[in-house]
């Protein structure tokens, strides 16, 4: 990687411009030594440009020499204005970002000096001050010493700012790595752990673990500072139903009689409540997908909570099971047999080819929607509003197709998908709202 050297340039002390300039020439060459960088950038005014003349002849190593003499002189056109000089500053580094940045801030104007300082520090540059002893307010040349300025407190504080910005584009990942880039110090070690423990908790959350995604949000000391608390109550719901229903299922196996039949009805409720909150947090999963342009993904889950809620209709309200999320799919036979509005309307030979594959019921959206119509459900009506939703999905590259989903097919299966979920809400008495906000992550740390 080349190793670039940023340096502003001053003119001397009025009165004692040749003596200053001179000194100041000998500055620059004593840092040119010292860093040895691969390629030399000057920041200069119109002012300040003949102090360069100064600095070849303590120049002695021919190769730093040549690099010198094949430096870039960039006239600055401002040097007092602080946020003109931090943008002109920042498209240089810009220009030279994946370089290794280094900076001397020593020479020039203090404007100057406070524009590449804080440029340095965004780029995240090495940053080094030349220092000497002092005669009338010169530098004495050979007193030269170059010191790192390791700003890191400043660093620190940029570098969380960063850490909420990606947390807030839900680029946890990114966040993380930032976070790393911290010095521990002592004074930043709480925050650094709370933001971590937060962080991960996210990325757990995000892709449906829900049990990490506790575990971590319950270590944090200071929830309230973060304003997590619903999160945290809505994850600690779903983690409490999963642990009851898995000791209920072991309890389950092991009694008979009224008790079993007791404990059947319980876990059953159980799992009805878990789903609710699952498909909420799909849905909120989905949002954040829309909310990031990915569109295909967005798509692709909203096609899976119009799906989920059809299923979880037909296994709450007919026992029901399509799908292997229901322990155990149902047969045909059983179907046909315990529904007698299935039998009104189908022979069984009828119902086996509209809807069996190998003696059971898997079944997929539309064939769940047309079976709750079969059952005269009111959900089953709403086959008719979301075939434009079917079609998109179906077409989409994730899908069976090739063609993109663009934003407004988004937003338009997602208004459909919401008023499926709310009329599911309303029929299973779910505070649709609350249960939105409670499963929608939080977007300031």
């Amino acid at each position: 990687m080349v190793r670039v050297l940023l340096m502003t340039v001053g003119t001397g002390i009025k009165g004692k411009e040749e003596e200053s300039i001179d000194s100041q020439g000998h500055g620059i060459a004593y840092a040119i030594r010292k860093i040895y960088p691969d390629k030399i950038i000057f920041l200069v005014t119109e002012e300040s440009k003949k102090t360069l003349n100064y600095v070849e002849k303590y120049l002695e190593d021919s190769i730093l020499k040549s690099r010198f003499l094949k430096s870039e002189k960039i006239e600055l056109s401002s040097y007092s204005n602080i946020n003109a000089l931090i943008k002109e500053i920042s498209d240089i580094f810009e220009k030279n970002k994946y370089n290794n940045l280094v900076i001397v801030p020593t020479f020039g104007t203090k404007d100057m000096s406070i524009g590449l300082s804080i440029a340095g520090v965004i780029y995240d540059a090495e940053i080094y001050s030349v220092e000497g002893d002092r005669e009338n307010g010169i530098v004495v040349k050979g007193t030269e010493k170059i010191e790192e300025q390791n700003l890191w407190y400043l660093k620190n504080r940029f570098y969380i700012e960063k850490v909420k910005e990606f947390f807030k584009l839900y680029r946890f990942d990114s966040a993380l790595d930032k976070l790393e880039e911290i010095t521990k110090a002592e004074e930043f070690m709480e925050i650094y752990k709370d933001l971590k423990n937060i962080i991960e908790a996210y990325i757990f959350w995000d892709k449906f673990d829900h049990k990490n995604a506790f575990l971590k949000l319950k270590e944090l000391k200071n929830k309230t500072k973060y304003k997590i608390d619903k999160n945290l109550k809505f994850l600690e719901e779903i983690y409490s139903l999963k642990e009851r229903l898995k000791k209920a299922k072991e309890k389950y196996e092991k009694i008979s009689g009224e008790e079993k039949l007791k404990l059947k009805n319980e876990i059953k409720k159980l799992k009805e409540k878990e789903l609710v909150y699952l498909l909420f947090d799909l849905y909120s999963n989905t949002l954040r997908r829309l909310e990031e342009k990915k569109y295909d993904d967005c798509m692709a889950r909203l096609y899976r909570i119009i799906e989920f809620i059809a299923q979880f209709i037909l296994w709450k309200d007919y026992n029901i099971s399509v799908s292997e999320m229901f322990e155990s799919v149902s047969s045909c036979d059983e179907v046909f047999n315990d529904n007698p509005e299935i039998r009104e309307k189908y022979s069984f030979d009828e119902f086996i080819k509209k809807y069996c594959s190998n003696e059971k019921l898997k079944i997929g959206l539309e064939k769940c929607y047309n079976l709750l119509s079969d059952l005269n459900n009111d959900f089953g009506s709403y086959i008719n509003e979301i075939k434009d939703v079917l079609f998109q999905r179906n077409n989409s590259i994730l899908a069976h197709g090739i063609q993109p989903i663009g934003e407004d097919s988004c937003i338009r299966a997602k208004e459909k998908t919401e008023k499926l979920l709310r009329k599911l809400c309303e029929k299973e008495n779910y505070n649709f709202d609350e249960l939105l906000k409670m499963s929608s992550f939080i977007k300031e740390l």
